[in-house]
């Protein structure tokens, strides 16, 4: 005889079902945070080493360049020093 299934197993089977049917129709992020990408409306998703990656992650790889290569304000000369 076939052994029926309990409730949280059936439970268990439908949730990794979907979690399948979902994450082969969702694209993630490139940089491995393991999020989803979100839509764009013009179709342009900024891209870090050639992958797609989300705002967040590209704004937090941006801020870190930036840390380590400062945008440069010009010196004062001499003449304005006190």
């Amino acid at each position: 005889m076939k052994r029926t299934k309990t409730l949280s197993e059936t439970i268990a089977e439908y949730g990794r079902r979907r979690a399948k049917r979902v994450s082969s129709r969702v694209q993630l992020c490139g940089c491995g945070c393991g999020r989803s990408l979100e839509p764009r409306v013009d179709g342009h998703r900024q891209q870090i080493g050639g992958k797609e990656v989300n705002d967040d992650c590209y704004f937090r790889e941006l801020g870190k360049a930036i840390e380590k290569h400062p945008i440069h304000t010009p010196s004062r000369s001499p003449r304005h020093r006190k």
